[in-house]
């Protein structure tokens, strides 16, 4: 469905966030690269979007690196 949303926010000259997870923009290349090109924001949502709270520091920081 994203893509159809990136196409509607086109058509309507709306800019967006996104915010992804590591698989998703290894999976999604092409897609987050269009959502860069069409002036949206891309987020870092973790890699494997876990519960941060429930994280040691250290693996908090693996998430978001």
């Amino acid at each position: 469905y994203t893509p159809k949303i990136l196409d509607i926010l086109k058509e309507n000259n709306v800019k967006a966030a996104f915010f992804v997870t590591g698989p998703y923009v290894k999976e999604q290349a092409d897609l987050v690269k269009r959502m860069v090109e069409e002036g949206h924001i891309v987020g870092n949502h973790t890699v494997n979007h876990p519960s941060l709270p429930t994280l040691s520091d250290e693996k908090v920081k693996e998430e978001i690196t």
